[in-house]
């Protein structure tokens, strides 16, 4: 479980989300969507502890460690191929018997020996998900996880979101408007903002 209480998002003094509160058990989906500068990222890396929180209370289940955060950057080491990309996160998460079943359902059996800066953004992305899927934390920490990804990447991811919440786990994503699949709850988070 993973829960929000009276919280309040800022920026310097410039106040993007107060008193928000939310309680998303396992299981659960949730979009947290808005225009550009509303806090859709700030809140993530509030929850995900990379960021200081204004005012109110983040009360998380499970460990930090059971967090796992993919940012709106892809942050792949680009200096590295697919492979050590993926070898070494699966290494510090000890899945590294997975990694079979990433490359395939991620379409990235043939770009195992590129160095991530020869990749397109797309398919950068689907490193990043794959490194993703490789992760055995209970809560994922989603930004604008959809961008840059074809409809058959999509419906890809969908079907991997889908079943980590069918494992009872814990998805929070941000996106510009909402969005549509299995059982997702829509928050807008403009509706939160002074």
């Amino acid at each position: 479980m993973l829960s929000l209480s009276n919280l309040t998002i800022a920026i310097e003094q410039h106040i993007l989300a107060k008193d928000f509160a939310v309680t998303i058990l396992p299981g659960a989906v949730v979009n947290f969507y808005g225009d550009n500068g509303v806090g859709k990222t700030s809140l993530l890396r509030t929850i995900a502890g990379l960021r200081a929180k204004h005012d109110g209370e983040i009360y998380v289940a499970e460990t930090h460690q059971e967090l796992c955060y993919v940012a709106h950057q892809n942050a792949v080491q680009e200096n590295m191929t697919v492979a050590e990309n993926l070898e070494f996160f699966a290494k510090i998460n000890d899945t590294s018997l997975a990694l079979g079943a990433a490359y395939k359902y991620f379409s990235l059996e043939e770009l195992r020996h590129k160095k991530c800066r020869a990749l397109s953004a797309g398919q950068q992305r689907l490193v990043a998900l794959a490194r993703l899927s490789l992760s055995s934390a209970k809560i994922w920490l989603l930004d604008e996880p959809f961008s840059n990804l074809d409809e058959h990447n999509r419906k890809k991811l969908e079907q991997l979101l889908t079943a980590k919440t069918a494992d009872l786990g814990i998805i929070i994503m941000t996106a510009h408007s909402k969005l549509n699949f299995a059982d997702i709850v829509n928050i807008n988070l403009s509706d939160w903002q002074d």
